[in-house]
């Protein structure tokens, strides 16, 4: 019983963090939103007796990759005009469509049997040695090439920002110039 309540507690923190994430004008508060909703994910993985997968979500996501984030949107620090309210003309429908085809995809998931078998289980496919195996052997350069895409994210992220304010502070010496 009581795991019930842990589960449904965390799964409605998870859902309330997800919609403070995209709500919340301010990118550093949305940025902090997305990190109690990467926590509350992985205590869903701790309750569902997964504590590998919740520290790994707790290193990995929550920890260097919202620290990367983080960096990301203190080093763009777009001022007072960033942050004005986004546009929602298009995105609040396109929402809307990919709302309605989550619902259909997860109504169908539930309603009909899967197609194909789930793969066997058993310590050998839940260990930490497994994973690590197949983490610098098999999948490595996947890996890598998931942290150097990461990496040219940031860096294009911060090029775009300070470029912006160099265009924006070169149009203001052109302007004082001819006046």
């Amino acid at each position: 019983m009581i795991e019930a309540i842990l589960f449904y507690f965390l799964a409605a923190c998870a859902v309330v963090s997800a919609v403070g994430t995209i709500t919340r004008i301010n990118p550093l508060m949305s940025a902090l939103w997305l990190v109690a909703a990467l926590l509350s994910l992985a205590g869903l993985y701790g309750a569902l007796a997964a504590p590998l997968v919740a520290a790994i979500q707790v290193i990995v996501a929550a920890g260097a990759v919202m620290v990367l984030i983080l960096f990301v949107v203190m080093m763009t620090d777009r001022g007072p005009e960033g942050m004005r309210p986004r546009a929602i003309r298009f995105s609040k429908m396109l929402g809307a469509l990919a709302a309605a085809y989550l619902a259909i995809v997860m109504i169908v998931a539930v309603a009909v049997p899967p197609f194909v078998a789930s793969p066997a289980s058993g310590g050998y496919y839940e260990s930490p040695v497994t994973l690590g195996g197949f983490v610098a052997g098999k999948y490595a350069a996947a890996f890598e090439l998931a942290g150097v895409m990461l990496l040219v994210a940031a860096l294009s992220v911060i090029t775009i920002a300070k470029w912006g304010e160099r265009t924006r502070s070169d149009d203001d010496d052109c302007e004082e110039a001819l006046s």
